[in-house]
């Protein structure tokens, strides 16, 4: 079970992916280039660069690949469970994108909404932090292993920009 997001939460999120990973590779390639001419070794300091590159770089395209498999999905809720004052303790194999140790208890003071709802024909649990009524239409976008990453309720309006760069 994953917490969804808000659609613009996410694509903030995505954006500040790809700054960190030019910043990465930005400051890498400036500390090499120092070092290299600082100790006359710059054809050591210029392979340490581009060890260091390709690592990134295949890290940024399994991102990208991940990215480029998520999929759009209308979801039907069946069950909302408020986890602030329901007397039910939820076991819950991950959570916010953490994995929990033996499918552990959630914590005493969690907050927000456990979510069952149908997309596809298949029944998924996420995390929410609005409340959702039983039936109504939810916008889900699914990461490739079917988690929920974003959300939006049927009162809620996406712009299709977003929604093109997110899918």
């Amino acid at each position: 079970m994953r917490q969804a997001i808000t659609f613009q939460d996410l694509y903030r999120l995505d954006r500040m992916k790809r700054v960190l990973a030019f910043e990465v590779l930005l400051s890498a390639g400036v500390v090499s280039v120092a070092l290299g001419l600082r100790s006359n070794l710059l054809h050591l300091s210029l392979a340490g660069l581009a060890a260091f590159a390709s690592i990134v770089a295949a890290f940024w395209i399994r991102w990208e690949v991940g990215r480029k498999r998520r999929r759009l999905a209308i979801g039907t809720v069946t069950r909302t469970l408020d986890l602030a004052r329901s007397p039910e303790r939820l076991r819950l194999p991950l959570l916010t994108g953490n994995y929990l140790p033996g499918r552990s208890l959630l914590p005493e003071r969690a907050r927000g909404f456990a979510v069952d709802v149908v997309v596809l024909g298949k029944r998924l649990r996420y995390l929410d932090h609005t409340p959702r009524a039983e039936g109504e239409s939810v916008l889900l976008l699914l990461d490739s292993k079917g988690d929920v990453l974003a959300s939006a309720g049927s009162e809620s309006k996406v712009p299709l920009e977003l929604l093109m760069k997110l899918a």
